[in-house]
């Protein structure tokens, strides 16, 4: 932890996986002024750190069906908010071509008891590929896309469906909704191309920019990429 000057003041945990240690800390927000609660994507662990006395007690995180937690933000009572995570499984089949899953949200306690809970939600939209036994997705160009964010008591949301955000409580009670009277705007040739230019461009070799060949994602089936860019 830095002082107002910039200077080191105290440094907490190392590298493990035991208490007050982290394996991969990516989120950390302030809890009463004096402590810090730190999300640990590796381990999936909350853990309350102090400013003095340093680690205090943390809580696994976890997702009901699988599914990589993914962390959101800190709520102003020092629980986790998470989701947008997706779980694929061979024992179910693995989907192939232009997939929008769903993905659960959740608002945990400072407990890491689930306080509030959104349900499925719909996720990005991907193109999925199978190989063998190898299985890959990745987002699909113009595709809705989920977004979210945490305030002190509020998670507000939006699926990309339309120009709409949802708040809602901590224990997941809507509360407000905000829209916007904007229409779509259509996914042209012209955007298109241009968006298959960029990533010809920018690709690193000529395996990755083979990729962005016929029958790639970006040029599969162009009609079913007219949706909101935003």
């Amino acid at each position: 932890m830095y002082g107002a000057d910039g200077a080191l003041v105290v440094a907490h945990g190392r590298k493990g996986e035991g208490p007050g240690e982290f394996r991969m800390p990516k989120l950390a927000g302030v809890l009463g002024g004096d402590s810090l609660v730190v999300y640990d994507s590796q381990l999936r662990r909350v853990s309350l750190v102090h400013a003095e006395s340093g680690f205090v007690r943390s809580y696994l995180v976890g997702m009901e069906g699988g599914g990589f937690p993914i962390a959101i933000g800190i709520t102003g009572e020092g629980g986790l908010a998470v989701g947008g995570g997706m779980f694929f499984s061979s024992a179910s089949g693995f989907p192939t071509g232009a997939v929008r899953p769903n993905s659960r949200y959740v608002i945990l306690g400072p407990d890491g008891l689930v306080q509030g809970d959104l349900g499925d939600v719909p996720a990005a939209e991907m193109f999925a590929r199978t190989s063998g036994s190898a299985f890959s997705a990745s987002a699909l160009p113009f595709g809705r896309v989920t977004a979210a964010a945490i305030g002190p008591d509020r998670l507000w949301l939006g699926t990309g469906d339309a120009w709409e955000i949802n708040a809602y409580a901590l224990d997941a009670t809507l509360m407000r909704i905000v829209r916007f009277d904007r229409p779509q705007a259509p996914v042209t040739d012209v955007l298109r191309n241009a968006e298959l230019a960029e990533r010809i461009e920018g690709a690193d070799n000529d395996k990755r920019r083979g990729r962005f060949g016929t029958g790639s994602v970006i040029c599969h089936r162009p009609s079913e990429f007219r949706h909101t860019r935003s």
